[in-house]
């Protein structure tokens, strides 16, 4: 392979990245480099503000709690820099997987949250030295870079993007933490976006063509310089042994991928009424967060329309 890239898939919760990583059978690819772990490096980010439910204050409230994340986030970015130091040393294709939110700078996330611009939460930036050429990276970043990464290290990855129609995301999220977040209000942000001059989009894959039609990730596989012929399909459940092993949050967020044997088509959005998923969540959350889900999803749609205009198509 003439120019091997690190690949990083970035996705939402509950938008099918791991179905999509099951499709792909990532130690079956010879192209890809062997590592234990292929992704959530920065999962402590997620897992520590809930544990302690911290996102209840902005950041700068945090107290010792800030530096904590602080030593969390930079604890994944040195496990995400390893996993591409692998195929980096291996010659062959470096595989990671992160939730966007995961990527997001706290500062940002509060600043949104709260709507307060406190200048005491300073923007993070988690690289500062490039592994492949040992030599400092340039720290600057583009304006809708709200990241804890330079635009410098970001392009050292080929990124890939996964989206979910909001109806069938939102909802499946907030059933598993059922409520314990903030009410935020979601804000439009991709409608002005447009790629530096120069640089086409990256790819963009939509969960409902991922479900409903194993092709596009074989095209996929083929444009990130894996073997298509190796993509699944169909596979064996997971035993209850294997589940075992699995952490009490791992169990829940897979529960339904573990106990399937291959692709299910009624996990799309073909046919999807709004109004119709509405009454649903009203039955079962009650009239109060229905509203708010209802809200967050309609809000959302022109983001996801958006960007799903420039999906991955055969």
């Amino acid at each position: 392979m003439a120019d091997v890239r690190p690949v990083l898939l970035v996705s939402f919760p509950r938008s099918a990245s791991n179905l999509l990583v099951r499709m792909l059978a990532l130690d079956d690819q010879p192209a890809v480099a062997q590592n234990e772990k292929r992704g959530y490096h920065l999962m402590a980010m997620a897992t520590l503000p809930q544990d302690e439910n911290l996102w209840d204050r902005p950041l700068s409230r945090w107290g010792d709690n800030n530096q904590r994340l602080r030593q969390a986030a930079e604890d994944g970015f040195r496990a995400l820099e390893k996993t591409r130091a692998v195929g980096i040393a291996e010659k062959k294709i470096a595989f990671s997987k992160e939730h966007a939110t995961l990527l997001t700078d706290p500062s940002v996330l509060s600043k949104y949250i709260f709507a307060e611009d406190d200048t005491a939460d300073r923007p993070w930036r988690m690289d500062h030295h490039d592994v492949e050429r040992e030599a400092p990276l340039k720290s600057g970043s583009s304006p809708l870079n709200d990241t804890m990464f330079s635009d410098a290290y970001l392009q050292q990855w080929d990124m890939v993007f996964l989206i979910r129609h909001p109806a069938l995301a939102f909802p499946s999220l907030y059933r598993i933490f059922m409520g314990a977040t903030p009410d935020l209000d979601v804000k439009k942000g991709t409608e002005t976006f447009s790629p530096p001059e120069g640089r086409t989009w990256p790819l963009l894959l939509d969960a409902d063509d991922v479900v409903a039609n194993p092709m596009i990730v074989e095209k996929f596989a083929a444009l990130i310089g894996m073997d298509p012929s190796k993509v699944q399909s169909t596979w064996s459940p997971l035993t209850a042994e294997e589940r075992e092993k699995m952490s009490a949050r791992a169990r829940i967020m897979l529960s339904t991928l573990n106990a399937s044997n291959g692709l299910m088509a009624d996990k799309s959005a073909a046919g999807l009424d709004l109004d119709d998923e509405a009454r649903k969540w009203e039955q079962e959350f009650g009239p109060a967060a229905a509203a708010k889900l209802e809200r967050w999803v309609r809000e959302a749609m022109p983001d996801y329309e958006y960007l799903r205009d420039k999906r991955l198509r055969l």
